[in-house]
């Protein structure tokens, strides 16, 4: 997921942008209502009124007490770390700080099983989100935290138990947040009694990185998120959110996407890969 930056990098956002997105599109236009995740500038409160939930980024909003919407839920990565965080000076030179992902320049990846790491995210970045007025969390960057175990990646053990165990904390420390992971697919069922939802991105759509292009989604990967997040709503009752990447000159992907999340009681957000303006809501 597209991690925002804050003001003095959004220059370096743009340039990146310009060169990353490829021809310029037309996003979809906005649908008032449902929910939006946004991760630009901090705009007029008006435009988020008629939403029920908004994921938002807190660093471009300095107090989110008077937005509308009843869940004002604030982005935190937890497998990676932004350069332009401000508690990035702390750790940059930690030995559990890996290398930087390349879809997303200036994003490094930390190590999940790190216990300085979950103490700075416990006491310094959620205090901080909660100090801006955000009653509820987006965890992202789950995947990258457990992928390495996924994979049997040589000392790679213990980080999907680390994960699980740093959302229990959220949960101890932070009882009254909304807590929304960032996929986590593969390990649903060590944290859902922890979490209030999920939220997967490119169920029926892809964007693709090296083509700088938006296209279907392969079918037997659309069904393999299928059977896990439809298994997760019979064991927990939970809502499933689901944001599909395209834009609105692809109607046939927008529909598709929309078939399957309506037959599945899913949220649908469309958006385009950069979720730094308002979209179609689904």
């Amino acid at each position: 997921m597209r991690r925002a930056f804050s003001a003095r990098f959004i220059g370096l956002a743009l340039a990146l942008l310009c060169a990353c997105s490829g021809p310029a599109t037309t996003p979809p236009p906005f649908d008032p209502g449902g929910w939006v995740c946004y991760f630009g500038p901090a705009i007029p409160p008006g435009e988020l009124a008629a939403v029920d939930l908004a994921i938002l980024e807190p660093d471009e909003w300095p107090d989110v007490r008077n937005l509308a919407p009843a869940k004002k839920i604030g982005y935190l990565s937890i497998g990676e770390c932004g350069t332009y965080r401000p508690y990035w000076p702390l750790i940059r030179n930690k030995p559990w700080v890996g290398k930087e992902n390349p879809n997303w320049p200036g994003d490094i990846a930390v190590d999940i099983r790190s216990e300085e790491w979950q103490a700075l995210l416990l006491d310094t970045a959620i205090a901080s989100i909660v100090a801006r007025g955000f009653n509820g969390l987006f965890l992202d960057t789950l995947n990258e935290a457990v992928y390495g175990e996924i994979s049997n990646a040589p000392g790679s053990a213990g980080k999907i138990d680390a994960a699980a165990a740093l959302i229990r904390k959220i949960r101890d420390r932070y009882p009254g947040l909304t807590l929304l992971t960032n996929s986590g697919i593969d390990i649903l069922e060590k944290i859902d009694t922890h979490i209030d939802a999920v939220l997967v991105e490119d169920l029926a759509t892809l964007y693709d990185f090296s083509a700088r292009a938006y296209g279907p989604q392969d079918p037997e990967a659309t069904q393999w998120i299928l059977d896990r997040l439809t298994a997760f709503q019979r064991r927990t009752g939970k809502t499933v959110f689901v944001i599909d990447y395209a834009t609105a000159e692809q109607p046939d992907l927008i529909r598709r996407s929309r078939e399957l999340c309506m037959a599945h009681r899913f949220r649908l957000y469309i958006a385009e890969i950069d979720l730094r303006r308002l979209y179609r809501a689904g």
